[in-house]
């Protein structure tokens, strides 16, 4: 699905007046992407932080908004960046979230190869389920809603439906981003047993 002149897999996290515990969060997830956009909604950027952040890899781009721009603006500041370096799909993150392994990384392209109406990856959260959900595959079921972080989402149609609401700024961000790929037929995947932390 990413095609011969389309990278493999971006991603963003967004952070807010950050502290060093988010290096360790980005390191759960930093060597399965090509490039991370670090999208920082702080008003004073920590620069020590930043330092370190940025000498942790190369993959890393830092993109200082000097304002809390909202989490949907900052996701499609993300998106934009990643759409116009020819990436397919975005993983988006917030800053108090890591992954304990890679195994979300090793299944997510097998489900989003396979159905190019696949909108939506997302790695669970919790291990109990409280809302509708359909058998999908092996690795995954397909359900309504998924909260924002730890998503892959897919950007063509990021770009279809217009991107997320910027006029909600935080709250409910990934309802309406949910019910707008749901309008346009496209899934929300959810993984039956990767937990994000």
């Amino acid at each position: 699905m990413a095609g011969d002149n389309f990278k493999l897999l971006s991603g963003c996290v967004i952070v807010y007046n950050p502290k060093p515990f988010i290096i360790e969060n980005i390191k759960s997830y930093l060597n399965y992407l090509d490039v991370l956009y670090i999208v920082d909604n702080s008003e004073i950027a920590d620069l020590q932080l930043i330092n370190s952040l940025m000498s942790i890899s190369s993959k890393i781009i830092y993109v200082p908004q000097n304002k809390n721009i909202g989490v949907a603006s900052a996701f499609n500041a993300a998106a934009e960046m990643a759409v116009k370096a020819k990436y397919v799909w975005l993983l988006t993150m917030d800053q108090d979230s890591y992954f304990p392994g890679g195994e979300f990384f090793d299944i997510w392209s097998s489900a989003a190869d396979y159905d190019d109406k696949v909108g939506l990856l997302a790695a669970s959260y919790t291990n109990t389920y409280d809302r509708w959900q359909k058998e999908y595959s092996k690795h995954f079921n397909e359900i309504h809603f998924a909260i924002s972080s730890g998503n892959i989402i897919n950007l063509k149609a990021w770009n279809i439906i217009k991107g997320f609401e910027e006029k909600l700024f935080i709250d409910e961000v990934d309802h309406d981003y949910c019910l707008k790929l749901r309008k346009n037929n496209y899934k929300i995947l959810i993984s039956k047993k990767v937990l994000m932390q």
